[in-house]
């Protein structure tokens, strides 16, 4: 932390992340999700994703920030990213199929909506 800096939990948080230390990703995530700044943590998440840490740990929190922006397609793009590198996670299996049936019911949505505005 810089001299002069106010020393607050996302502030120290934010050092420790800049070092290499995932576990303060995370709880830096949590904290912007909780502030209700979902791009700051999709920033921070893709910051260090990019230039520190792809870990499947990191890679299924991009997904899950994404769902929370209700971005599908790009939680599934970092969730096949995952299952690639691992076909034995199961819980990026399970997340997998519940945003390609949120996808599906989307396009079934629209595809109706299309439809009777035709009609």
């Amino acid at each position: 932390i810089k001299l002069g800096e106010e020393q607050t939990g996302s502030n120290i948080i934010r050092t420790l992340a800049d070092q290499g230390v995932l576990v303060a990703v995370l709880k830096l995530n949590d904290y912007y999700l909780l502030k209700n700044y979902p791009d700051s943590a999709l920033i921070r998440n893709d910051h260090y994703l990019t230039n520190y840490d792809s870990s499947n740990v990191l890679l299924k929190q991009q997904a899950m920030l994404y769902q929370n922006g209700y971005k599908w397609s790009k939680s599934l793009e970092y969730l096949q990213i995952v299952i690639k590198k691992d076909p034995s996670d199961e819980e990026a299996q399970q997340e997998l199929s519940k945003v390609r049936g949120k996808i599906a019911y989307l396009r079934s949505l629209k595809s109706k909506q299309d439809t009777t505005s035709f009609n």
